[in-house]
C-alpha cells in the first residue's frame, strides 16, 4: 500500500524531530544547574513548543492517511495497518500529555 509506505517514511521523519525535542526537554530539565535556571526555563519552553509542532505534524500524516484510505479500520487485510495507526495515534496522545508537563513544571 503506498500511502502506508509515504505515512511510513513521513513518520520516520517525524520522530527525528520528536527525539530532538525530547532530547532538549531532557537536557533543560537535568542541566539546569550548569545552565542556569532562566536558560534552562526558556529552552525548556522552546523544547515543549517543538515537541507539539511535531506532534501536530505526526497528526497531520495520520489524519491525511486516514482521509486517503478510509475503510482501512474496517477492513481486515490491512490489521496491521490498523495497529499502526492507533499506535501512532496513542503517542501523540502521549506526547501531548509530555508537553503540557512540560510546560507546568516551568511555572509551578
Amino acid at each position: 500500500m503506498k500511502s502506508f509506505k509515504d505515512f511510513a517514511d513521513n513518520s520516520r521523519n517525524d520522530i527525528y524531530l520528536i527525539a530532538a525535542s525530547i532530547a532538549a526537554i531532557a537536557f533543560t530539565t537535568f542541566g539546569e544547574i550548569l545552565i542556569g535556571s532562566f536558560a534552562s526555563k526558556s529552552l525548556r519552553v522552546l523544547g515543549s513548543a517543538l515537541l507539539m509542532y511535531a506532534t501536530f505534524i505526526f497528526v497531520c500524516h495520520i489524519r491525511d492517511f486516514c482521509v486517503t484510505n478510509p475503510t482501512f479500520i474496517v477492513d481486515e487485510e490491512h490489521a496491521s495497518y490498523k495497529q499502526n495507526i492507533f499506535a501512532c495515534s496513542g503517542l501523540c496522545l502521549i506526547l501531548v500529555i509530555l508537553a503540557i508537563y512540560s510546560l507546568y513544571t516551568i511555572f509551578q
